[in-house]
């Protein structure tokens, strides 16, 4: 059902039931939830999240333009900030906390004695890396930022030109949020809008995980990371939600009231300890980053993330009608015709060097001939394994055939 245009003001956010019947109507065919969150998950359109009941969460840093996030991350990282860890093969690889991936540098040494070194970077970089000479720190780290340069760089490319911040920057004191944040699909919520999708589409299980939680954008670009309290986490002792699955476990498996008691008495206990333990620390310290998107949380999809949405396609449209490049097509209708022109003169150019090579007995052009002279020109100036590769496919007589009739027509 269409809305109404003055409803449609009002109106901040749809569902996603909601959004798909009004994208049916926009695209002039049937669209359906799964089809809105393929096209949130793909960048097409900003998925939106509305916290019913509200959520905690922690702020973080900002989305930045890639040119003043390089200028900022290569004055930042210094020496000290380079954290090593050994990998399987005992090679050294480097990071820089916060941020995905590790480089192992070929100047970089190898471990060479029997020292557990997990989860002592430290330690590590003490006896190894510290004891590399000035060339070899510079060479590791000038790589090691050259690295992840170029890793935001394609996150860049996915994010409109902005790099998101390190999940390190997701430090600020844990506040409560509610109402509708955008899914700028950076942490765990992107997996949680692929499982949803999956589901939907009797597609396989997804089995990726995350480790850096959720992450939601307010209305001016500022990052919250959802966070869960240990008082939720079912296997902190003495946690409320570690009550919940004591009772929940002797109604299921019926156990006796004597154990049932020794137990209750137990979780008693624990749970003194785990509050005293809590009132003697920070608020924010009780919390860390979520499992996954609160199952009480609606996704929606802003009007204005649809209106925008409806703009990009008619102007995509509007620059194909008139001939320019679009993304999906490369060229335009006007670029393609100038085009085949050029193809064709220069094809008629070359035939015209030597026609009688490109005859047949009666006459006629032979197309077939003409089809291996571009092949063996295509090699010679490629290479020879050009002519089993993908510069030979296109140039087969049937489409050489079409091409040479569809020009021939624009003269």
């Amino acid at each position: 059902m269409a809305l109404p245009g003055k409803l449609w003001k009002l109106k901040e956010w749809l569902t996603v039931p909601e959004a798909a019947r009004h994208l049916s109507i926009m695209f002039g065919e049937e669209v359906n939830e799964t089809d809105v969150l393929r096209l949130a998950l793909d960048g097409h359109l900003k998925l939106s999240i509305n916290f019913v009941n509200g959520t905690s969460a922690r702020r973080g840093g900002n989305f930045l333009p890639f040119d003043e996030w390089e200028k900022e991350f290569r004055s930042n990282n210094l020496w000290d900030d380079l954290k090593p860890i050994e990998l399987k093969d005992k090679k050294i690889g480097c990071y820089f906390p916060g941020y995905d991936g590790v480089i192992v540098h070929p100047d970089a040494p190898t471990v060479t004695d029997s020292t557990n070194y997990f989860m002592q970077p430290e330690a590590l970089k003490n006896d190894y890396l510290n004891k590399c000479s000035p060339d070899q720190k510079t060479a590791i780290l000038d790589a090691a930022i050259d690295a992840f340069v170029g890793f935001a760089k394609m996150q860049a490319e996915k994010f409109g030109g902005k790099v998101p911040p390190s999940f390190d920057s997701f430090r600020g004191e844990v506040i409560s949020i509610r109402d509708v944040w955008d899914i700028p699909m950076l942490g765990t919520e992107l997996i949680d809008i692929e499982h949803k999708y999956q589901q939907l589409t009797g597609g396989p299980e997804v089995t990726l995980c995350c480790m850096d939680g959720p992450v939601v954008e307010g209305k001016n670009g500022e990052l919250y990371q959802l966070q869960e309290s240990m008082d939720d986490n079912e296997y902190q002792s003495g946690s409320k939600a570690q009550l919940r699955k004591i009772k929940e476990n002797i109604a299921i498996n019926k156990i006796k009231k004597s154990k049932a008691e020794e137990l209750l008495k137990q979780h008693k206990q624990d749970r003194e300890k785990y509050l005293k333990a809590r009132d003697s620390k920070k608020h924010s310290d009780d919390y860390y980053p979520a499992g996954g998107l609160p199952e009480d949380g609606v996704l929606v999809v802003r009007t204005s993330a649809l209106t925008d949405l409806q703009v990009r396609l008619e102007k995509e449209s509007e620059a194909e009608a008139n001939g320019k490049a679009t993304v999906k097509d490369g060229i335009g209708n006007k670029e393609r015709g100038t085009w085949l022109k050029i193809i064709y003169l220069l094809a008629d150019k070359l035939a015209d060097t030597n026609r009688t090579a490109y005859l047949k007995n009666d006459g006629t052009f032979n197309l077939s001939k003409f089809e291996e002279v571009l092949k063996d020109q295509a090699a010679d100036l490629l290479g020879n394994d050009a002519r089993m590769g993908n510069i030979g496919h296109g140039l087969s007589n049937d489409n050489l055939k079409k091409i040479f009739d569809e020009a021939k027509k624009l003269f």
